[in-house]
């Protein structure tokens, strides 16, 4: 067999797809309550290993899972994202920000 994607290489229907393993622990209600508002500390805020970029990036595919269907417009989402936020202009300290 000869593959004309790199999809087609594995064997979906023989493979174990796992969601993200920092979400496993999550339960879906709490999922939904972090997006919808309702809850300010993110449903993984027990593990000590995240940095707030972490933190920013895994909101932003849960935001993006709510949004959207499909991988591929889920991926769409999430890279428009990014690339919007690095049009913001960000400042290191508080005095290089002044507004004239």
């Amino acid at each position: 067999m000869l593959a004309e994607d790199y999809k087609e290489i594995i064997y979906w229907y023989k493979t174990d797809r796992l969601e993200p393993s920092i979400l496993k622990h999550v339960s879906d209600e709490d999922r939904e309550d972090f997006l919808s508002g309702h809850e300010t500390d993110p449903p993984f805020s027990e593990i000590i290993c995240h940095t707030q970029a972490i933190q920013r990036y895994v909101h932003l595919v849960l935001e993006a899972s709510s949004k959207v269907c499909k991988e591929e417009k889920r991926d769409g989402f999430i890279k428009s994202r990014i690339e919007s936020r690095k049009l913001i202009k960000s400042f290191n300290s508080k005095s290089e920000f002044r507004l004239k």
